[in-house]
């Protein structure tokens, strides 16, 4: 079983790798409903425990004012970065960019990274389901 997990989480990690080559962006991270962190990559100087927390937040407090199937993204902007959270099947997918960058493009990255990352999840579960 831990052997599943860890595949997993290599998986989605990799799906995660390509955000810190994107304009404005500075990372992304994978975290449960509840805050914690699954698999994150980051520009140093951010913090992945409180980038989860923040992030579960924001999909929590989103999802309720909205409810579940009208969700695509919450947004937070703050004076060091602004936060995109997605939800996906596992918790949020949050990106972190740079305040100044435009809205449009991080929220659209987060939406094509979100279904990446479902696609990811729904492989990795039934490769896993197959192995002895």
């Amino acid at each position: 079983m831990a052997e599943q997990t860890g595949h997993a989480v290599s998986a989605l990690q990799e799906s995660l790798r390509p955000l810190l080559e994107a304009d404005g962006i500075l990372g992304g991270m994978l975290c449960t409903e509840d805050g914690l962190p699954l698999s994150s990559a980051l520009t140093p100087g951010l913090d992945e425990e409180s980038l989860a927390a923040a992030g579960a937040r924001i999909g929590q407090l989103s999802r309720h004012q909205l409810g579940d199937e009208d969700l695509e993204a919450g947004v937070l902007d703050a004076s060091r970065l602004r936060l995109v959270v997605a939800p996906v099947s596992l918790g949020y997918l949050v990106l972190a960019a740079d305040p100044a960058a435009p809205i449009g493009p991080a929220v659209e990255l987060a939406k094509q990274l979100a279904a990446v990352i479902e696609q990811t999840a729904e492989e990795t579960a039934v490769g896993d389901a197959r192995r002895p």
